[in-house]
């Protein structure tokens, strides 16, 4: 069984903050997600570990 996708979120529905501490201030990025499910911009380095980062050098 599948269940039916009743969640009419778009894209243009979600967007997400990052907020990254320097010594000083933080900063703040706002992220989007494409229509492919893509982020814009992607999160800087450091946001994923190391075993993500690999696995998506693979596909």
């Amino acid at each position: 069984m599948v269940k039916k996708n009743e969640n009419n979120l778009k894209p243009e529905d979600v967007s997400i903050y990052y907020f990254k501490r320097t010594t000083e201030k933080f900063e703040v990025t706002k992220h989007t997600i494409d229509s492919e499910g893509k982020l814009n911009p992607i999160f800087p380095s450091g946001f994923y570990d190391n075993s993500y980062t690999l696995v998506k050098e693979l596909l």
